[in-house]
């Protein structure tokens, strides 16, 4: 007998999350079945995730009908920091960085098929106009892509009068990066 189709289309959507396979697929949709409460609040939050949008601005996450808390609460629009993810971003604030951080959502990676337009990037020099960026800090992974997207991004701006800061990081943890900044580099140019 076969399975139902909507059980099929659980583990088939299952399947397209990063790093969960057809066997973890079939095992989360088995728990998801035999666990109504856990299954009720998985389908109240992602109900409640169709009201979150990315800022035109700044890509961070925000709720669709409210204006831009991260934009609109800067100290310093002249100094940006670029994350690839909202953890990052959050762990650069969380750290004294007295800009804005905008948010790329990944790294350059054909394999992944993240390119420019995916990332955002061809909209980042229209944020850093609009924001009259002077120093742009780049917070990428310590890797292939993350160098990658440093070279995209450095030739973006070539013509820009951006002075342009790369930090390195190994696995996720930007904090850890930042720590290891010197006096002179976590100053953000003061």
């Amino acid at each position: 007998m076969t399975q139902p189709a909507s059980y099929q289309h659980l583990i088939a959507t299952l399947d397209q999350l990063p790093g969960i396979g057809p066997q973890a697929a079939q095992r989360l949709t088995d728990w998801l079945l035999a666990t109504p409460a856990v299954r009720q609040s998985l389908q109240q939050a992602l109900a409640g995730a169709k009201t979150i949008i990315r800022c035109p601005t700044c890509r961070r996450y925000q709720l669709e009908s409210d204006a831009c808390g991260h934009c609109a609460n800067l100290d310093r629009s002249d100094l940006v920091a670029l994350a690839v993810d909202e953890r990052s971003a959050q762990q650069i604030k969380d750290r004294g960085f007295p800009g804005v951080c905008w948010v790329s959502h990944g790294v350059l990676s054909p394999v992944n098929q993240q390119g420019p337009r995916e990332l955002g990037l061809n909209a980042l020099s229209d944020s850093l106009a609009t924001w009259q960026c002077q120093q742009l800090w780049l917070f990428l992974p310590d890797s292939v892509e993350g160098r990658t997207t440093e070279m995209f991004i450095n030739q973006l701006l070539s013509e820009a009068e951006v002075e342009v800061h790369s930090v390195f990081y190994s696995g996720n943890d930007v904090a850890i990066a930042m720590e290891s900044m010197s006096a002179e580099e976590a100053s953000w140019g003061d």
